[in-house]
């Protein structure tokens, strides 16, 4: 009778410990991601980036060719009253021209911005869920995650996983 109640704790020590173990285990699954290294390293944001500056460019030339003009004008010797209204309808509309352009950069830099986001959080989501992962956190510099076993750093597959996924490869 004594051996099988040994048997029994054993097994019952094993079985719990085990259990725990497992338990443990999953309910430590847990990582970070750098988010601005992520957002960096990300190819839809270096895409949408390369468009940005590609309109910055264009509306900067078309400032550039007012201004010439504006300049060209300002420099003509005796000018007619028809010169400095021209002149005073050039530099308005350079100015107006500059302001819009720098509200409208502004908007199409929030906007990409938050598409930006929008895909990487669905793509994070997508990956925790596919790895198993408790929690993935994102360590910004901002006071979230103040210290992390760097070994829990799982950035460069993160950044992999959703390059990957954004250029239509894996799910």
């Amino acid at each position: 009778m004594k051996f099988a109640v040994w048997i029994i704790a054993i097994v019952l020590v094993f079985g719990v410990g085990f259990g725990a173990g497992f338990l443990f285990q999953r309910g430590d699954h847990t990582a970070y991601v750098d988010t601005a290294k992520l957002y960096n390293d990300f190819e839809m944001k270096k895409e949408l980036e390369q468009k940005v500056t590609e309109v910055q460019l264009s509306r900067k030339a078309q400032l550039d060719s007012l201004k010439i003009n504006f300049v060209a004008l300002s420099k003509k010797t005796n000018p007619t009253l028809e010169d400095r209204t021209k002149l005073q309808a050039l530099e308005s509309q350079y100015h107006q021209m500059q302001q819009q352009f720098e509200a409208d950069n502004g908007k199409i830099v929030q906007y990409y911005t938050n598409q930006i986001w929008t895909q990487l959080n669905q793509y994070i989501r997508d990956y925790g869920k596919q790895e198993g992962y408790t929690y993935i956190y994102g360590g910004d510099g901002s006071g979230t995650i103040m210290y992390a076993q760097e070994k829990r750093n799982i950035t460069p597959e993160v950044v992999a996983y959703v390059n990957a996924r954004y250029k239509g490869k894996g799910k």
